[in-house]
């Protein structure tokens, strides 16, 4: 058996009902269902599993991506969903929205590093959240155990 095969097998194992219907397909994946998942198969060391995700669903939340990615440079948001809405129509205005980025790029700047700090405090709230649920909705009591052992400053027993 493959490795991505024995991870996902131990990953389906550990995790509550929910997760495992979306990972079975029962029930549609959303974006934040997939950051949420891919990180967690990760941070549990499953790195392989993590992998697999990303190549079976990436594709369908690139743009999703592509957008978080362009919204932590600085760019601007309107023009961003724009382009999202109708490309023709961004392509046009283009040299508009590089004139208005230019004449406010010291603000920006600014914002960027007391939202960058702020931001990533609420990644590190929100993932510790994402381990303390995938915790407490593992199957069983003994899950749960294992679980803990695996993170011991996330992961508690009841």
């Amino acid at each position: 058996m493959q490795q991505n095969k024995i991870e996902e097998f131990a990953f389906l194992y550990l995790c509550g009902e929910d997760d495992r219907n979306l990972l079975l397909g029962n029930v549609s994946l959303s974006f934040e269902d997939f950051d949420r998942l891919t990180y967690l198969a990760n941070h549990f060391g499953l790195q392989e599993y993590g992998a697999e995700l990303w190549n079976r669903y990436g594709r369908a939340f690139h743009q999703q991506y592509e957008l978080l990615g362009a919204l932590s440079s600085g760019a601007d948001c309107d023009a961003i969903l724009r382009s999202v809405m109708d490309p023709e129509q961004d392509k046009n205005e283009e040299k508009k929205v590089d004139k208005e980025n230019e004449q406010s790029q010291d603000i920006n700047a600014e914002q960027k590093v007391f939202a960058g700090v702020t931001a990533y405090d609420k990644d590190v709230a929100m993932h510790e959240k994402w381990i303390s649920d995938f915790c407490t909705n593992a199957p069983t009591a003994e899950t749960r155990k294992f679980l803990q052992k695996l993170d011991r400053d996330l992961c508690t027993v009841e």
